[in-house]
């Protein structure tokens, strides 16, 4: 990375030095851990979410999405993630939620 021209907000705090890192190369950084819970939902044959095409790519069922957003400021932000057009169960839930606290640690993704 290059140097850092201006921060948001969110990213304020971070040093400089940390910001790449934060938002990207670190195994829990921002654009991986939204990534990974995508890919996640869509392959993940338990949650019953994905639908693998004739192209071997997998997409959503009909109507079903992701939406997401982040909370807090600085290198501790929380991914919350949202599953639109279905409800979860339980079980399911759980699945997803086991996922995000094994691959980043608790807390660090919320379902809403």
């Amino acid at each position: 990375m290059g140097q850092v021209l201006r921060k948001c907000s969110a990213h304020a705090l971070v040093p400089d030095g940390d910001l790449y890192g934060v938002l990207y190369a670190n195994p829990d950084g921002e654009n991986r851990r939204k990534n990974r819970v995508h890919k996640e939902l869509l392959d993940n044959g338990q949650l019953g979410l994905g639908t693998l095409g004739a192209d071997g790519v997998y997409t959503f069922k009909s109507g079903v999405g992701f939406a997401w957003s982040w909370a807090g400021a600085g290198a501790t932000r929380v991914l919350q993630v949202s599953i639109t057009g279905t409800t979860l169960t339980a079980q399911r839930r759980a699945t997803l939620q086991e996922f995000c606290d094994a691959q980043f640690g608790i807390g660090r993704v919320v379902l809403l």
